[in-house]
């Protein structure tokens, strides 16, 4: 299984104006805005990575050899669409499956793609990369909790510029993995 970032968020969980604040940065002082977004960035994809989950709205594509025997599992959730299916047939044309062939369910805790009542996956050439799912996953608006967690890593990392700080030694806040624990999701592999 592979994953290609198709397009990425156009925005973040957290705006520059709601982080400054947090870290008590006065609106109108511009002087830090490049870092700060950085952090937020930065903080943005580490709550991704541990939970498993896209934040932002993003497009990716799922590339797969083969379609599976069952469902097609979509990672990085909350699934939004699927906008196509695209696979290498058995004589090594590409072909763009009919959406009537198969039902999305995005309400469960991971996305899946099912043949629709009376059909079955087609046939796939034996190579590699046989299958593409292109998807769009994401929240419009991210959940609080997920939102205090990132609002604390940024916390951690503007007083924390540094891999190990002389004298003292200080964790990432265990108030992150609180936040998140509840919306991680268990690895697809």
């Amino acid at each position: 299984m592979g994953l290609q970032l198709l397009a990425a968020p156009t925005t973040q969980p957290v705006s520059l104006e709601v982080a400054k604040e947090h870290l008590r940065i006065a609106p109108d002082d511009t002087d830090l805005d490049a870092e700060v977004g950085r952090l937020i960035r930065s903080a943005t994809a580490r709550a991704e990575k541990i939970t498993q989950r896209a934040l932002p709205i993003q497009s990716w594509r799922l590339i797969l050899d083969r379609f599976p025997k069952g469902a097609i599992s979509i990672p990085l959730p909350p699934l939004k669409s699927v906008e196509a299916i695209t696979y290498t047939d058995a004589e090594g044309a590409e072909q763009v499956l009919d959406e009537a062939a198969y039902v999305v369910n995005p309400y469960g805790l991971i996305g899946k793609i099912t043949p629709a009542m009376g059909k079955c996956w087609p046939v796939t050439a034996a190579q590699a990369m046989a299958l593409k799912v292109d998807f769009t996953a994401g929240y419009d608006a991210v959940p609080d909790d997920i939102v205090s967690a990132i609002l604390l890593l940024v916390g951690h990392l503007d007083q924390n510029r540094e891999a190990v700080t002389t004298g003292t030694l200080s964790a990432v806040p265990l108030g992150v993995d609180a936040l998140l624990s509840s919306h991680c999701i268990p690895s697809l592999s």
